[in-house]
């Protein structure tokens, strides 16, 4: 064999050798990977939110600060909740019980505050603990999840 047709042969071999591995591995079957299950998150347990209104603004004066502050607010609480229907009657009523509660709650924010810029942030979370605490049951300790002020302003 001349050295031209080993040349030849060993420069075949090095370009068709990589090129048919790499051809085989490609083409060849692959093992299927074992498939990933995700495990579908848990669904809430906690029922939809529903927002019950406050419809009359309620209008505060706060001695502290020589000021009043005008305020509209909507209850967050759970949808079926009993304590819903508790106090839409009691606000359909209108016999001052919610109101009693609400003002006193913002008084006790009054207090709690040494700022009138600082009182916006008090007043939800008051009247929620006052609200909870009058519609609150053994089953259901705190059925206002949150308050919203839809309208805020102190003059």
């Amino acid at each position: 064999m001349d050295s031209s047709k080993i040349l030849g042969f060993l420069g075949f071999a090095l370009i068709m050798g990589p090129f048919s591995f790499g051809m085989a591995t490609t083409l060849a079957p692959a093992a299927k990977p074992e498939p990933v299950v995700v495990a579908a998150p848990m669904p809430s347990m906690r029922p939809e939110p529903i927002y019950v209104p406050y419809v009359m603004p309620l209008t505060v004066t706060l001695p502290k600060f020589n000021r009043s502050v005008s305020v509209k607010i909507s209850f967050m609480m759970d949808s079926g909740s009993p304590a819903i229907d508790e106090l839409q009657a009691q606000m359909d009523a209108f016999d001052g019980r919610v109101d009693a509660v609400l003002t006193g709650a913002i008084n006790e924010a009054e207090d709690a505050v040494n700022d009138i810029d600082r009182l916006r942030s008090a007043i939800p979370q008051l009247i929620r603990h006052a609200i909870n605490v009058q519609l609150g049951t053994e089953e259901e300790p705190q059925p206002v999840r949150e308050v919203l002020l839809t309208s805020y302003a102190h003059q």
